[in-house]
């Protein structure tokens, strides 16, 4: 329950000034690729949700959070949200 208030409270903003414009795809590879793993939570139990990831990622020396959530509707497809610190 904790967690999908924390996933309701999510924000989706703007991509992030990036040098080049990548596909959302990428863009998530470069969140595991070179961000910072925070924490996973899985989500026992929960009809919809499998699982939540948790990154931090320095861009031109500011840093941004990430949520990276696998629904188990729509074979575990995961969507990356944009999210505060504080999330």
């Amino acid at each position: 329950m904790r967690l999908f208030l924390i996933l309701s409270t999510i924000c989706i903003i703007s991509v992030l000034k990036l040098k080049s414009q990548v596909t959302c795809d990428e863009f998530t590879e470069i969140i595991e690729d070179k961000g910072n793993h925070i924490t996973t939570d899985y989500c026992y139990g929960d009809d919809a949700l499998d699982k939540v990831k948790f990154y931090s990622l320095e861009i031109d020396y500011d840093y941004y959070y990430y949520a990276l959530v696998t629904f188990q509707t729509n074979y575990y497809k995961q969507y990356t949200y944009q999210i505060t610190e504080k999330a």
